[in-house]
């Protein structure tokens, strides 16, 4: 989904050359999911399920309510709050500019009405981060439609500026202070069990090894601080398509929680 913004950029001598560029990336996109998957259509990220396990097929509606909705939701969240709701009801009818802005965004959103995967957005809406800048423009030209309307009636600008500065500065530090403190927890789940793997296996002169395990979610959950503190991250980290990793994690028996390693020969 390209947004209008998209569109100026389009236009430019510049795009022809990234065009080029990005159609022979592709080709290396589809290739990989060929060697990982065995079909260029499927991604490599399910390449660990079956692909009609981690789809989720539903209605229009339960789509509306579970994708949509809750990416709509998750933005009104992460951009500004209700100050950012606030700023772009003000601004979003400003002038055309600012309507295509907010048709662009309420595609993007819209779109999520025709995708069954509802894995898609349970990190927060990192696939609709390109919304951000139409986000701050419509943004900025409420608060300026905010001004004009508080000069009209006479009111000074000041006090609703510090206001204003003061919610964003409380708001913002508070929530990614404690998102910050949150991923660092999140984080050493994986530093844990990933440097216990390199700790007793990528050694020099150690073998390469393969590590027979279930699925990575099913080992934090074993561990009860790990459980208390959640994790969004599965799935063990992918080898590559050649299979050169030193360490190769593999799935095993999924009631086992226990990792089993297996020395094998260099020429695996």
């Amino acid at each position: 989904m390209i947004l209008p913004n998209g569109s100026l950029f389009n236009m430019s001598p510049m795009s022809s050359f990234l065009v080029k560029m990005d159609l022979n990336m592709d080709r290396k996109r589809y290739f990989l999911f060929y060697l990982i998957t065995g079909d260029v259509f499927s991604p490599a990220r399910f390449s660990a399920e079956d692909p009609a396990k981690v789809l989720a097929t539903g209605s229009l509606w339960n789509r509306f309510g579970a994708n949509t909705s809750y990416n709509l939701l998750m933005l009104a969240v992460w951009f500004l709050g209700l100050l950012g709701i606030i700023l772009f009801g003000f601004g979003v009818a400003a002038n055309r500019f600012t309507k295509m802005l907010g048709l662009g965004i309420l595609a993007a959103l819209f779109a999520g009405c025709f995708h069954d995967n509802h894995g898609i957005h349970v990190v927060g809406p990192i696939h609709y981060s390109e919304a951000a800048v139409p986000l701050v423009l419509i943004a900025a030209y409420g608060l300026k439609g905010l001004r004009a309307r508080l000069k009209d009636r006479g009111v000074p600008f000041s006090a609703p500026a510090g206001m204003i500065t003061a919610a964003l500065l409380i708001h913002l530090g508070i929530f990614n202070a404690w998102h910050g403190v949150a991923l660092n927890h999140q984080a050493q789940i994986q530093s844990f069990v990933y440097g216990y793997l390199d700790e007793i296996l990528d050694k020099p002169g150690a073998p390469d090894s393969v590590v027979l395990a279930p699925q990575f979610a099913r080992v934090w959950l074993f561990n009860p601080y790990f459980r208390a503190v959640g994790s969004y991250v599965c799935e063990w980290r992918r080898a590559k398509p050649d299979l050169s990793d030193r360490i190769l994690v593999v799935h095993d028996k999924p009631e086992d929680p226990y990792l089993k390693i297996v020395p094998v020969a260099a020429s695996r």
